[in-house]
């Protein structure tokens, strides 16, 4: 019997969730990877025992998740967890491209624009007492429950401030780009990225759309393209719509507070 993988994720990361349908947990799913991959939560990568115990490994100061234990290497990097899970699946699926992987990863097309950027203070206002904050405050304790600093609140400069709106504001008008324009360019016209099964490619796009359409509001794959649409003010292209890719995403993931999906 073959040693198990331990995942180290984080349920609120886009990459590397166990919750949100990451590309890792896609790819553990889709892989029929079963009970030969186990999964650690909840903030085990703040942990000192973490920190010593990988980094005579690899150079992971900050505890980056997703993480990957396996038997000969310890890999903390989304494409390379991803690379290894499909080089040693019980199913084999299509090789991704690299550069399409690297360009879904490029930070100026962050998927959660609309969830933690503001574009002005209204924006800012009605993420500072909504889940945004939330989802920072629950970050932040598990970080403090392991630290040795304590971290205190402070008033932000208006320059400062003014300078986020500006990268927010770069960022939203990024991703309305890359999904209505480039994006749509890079689609087939039917299946998926990886053929008649999702490859390496469509864990990658499937992790980014599916965050896109949960911060747009998305309740489950059957409102998902609505919700985006809705949310940037106009129909998504025919290719972002047709099997394969949003409509793919429908194997439901029963989670406290509601129903997620991914891809099938």
């Amino acid at each position: 019997m073959s040693p198990k993988l331990i995942l180290y994720t984080f349920g609120g990361s886009v990459w590397a969730s166990d919750m949100f349908n990451s590309s890792p947990h896609l790819a553990v799913l889709e892989l029929n990877y079963g009970d030969a991959v186990e999964l650690e939560t909840e903030g085990e990568n703040f942990k000192p025992e973490f920190l010593a115990k990988f980094s005579p490994f690899y150079s992971n100061s900050n505890g980056t998740l997703p993480t990957l234990e396996t038997p000969g290497k310890t890999l903390a990097d989304t494409t390379e967890v991803i690379e290894y899970l499909i080089e040693n699946a019980p199913s084999k699926v299509k090789s991704g491209n690299a550069a399409f992987i690297k360009e879904i990863h490029d930070d100026k097309y962050d998927p959660n624009c609309k969830l933690l950027l503001a574009r002005d203070d209204k924006e800012l206002s009605a993420k500072a007492n909504g889940f945004p904050a939330q989802f920072i405050v629950g970050r932040q304790r598990a970080l403090q429950a392991t630290a040795a600093f304590r971290t205190s609140t402070w008033a932000v400069p208006e320059d400062v401030k003014n300078g986020f709106f500006k990268q927010s504001q770069s960022v939203f008008e990024n991703v309305l780009t890359y999904l209505y324009t480039i994006l749509p360019k890079k689609l087939p016209d039917s299946g998926f990225l990886g053929g008649e099964v999702p490859g390496e490619d469509d864990f990658h796009l499937g992790a980014w759309l599916t965050r896109i359409a949960l911060t747009c509001g998305a309740q489950s794959a059957d409102d998902g393209l609505e919700k985006i649409a809705a949310s940037f003010g106009k129909p998504l292209s025919p290719k972002v719509e047709a099997p394969g890719v949003l409509e793919g995403l429908e194997r439901p993931i029963e989670l406290e507070g509601g129903l997620q999906w991914g891809l099938h």
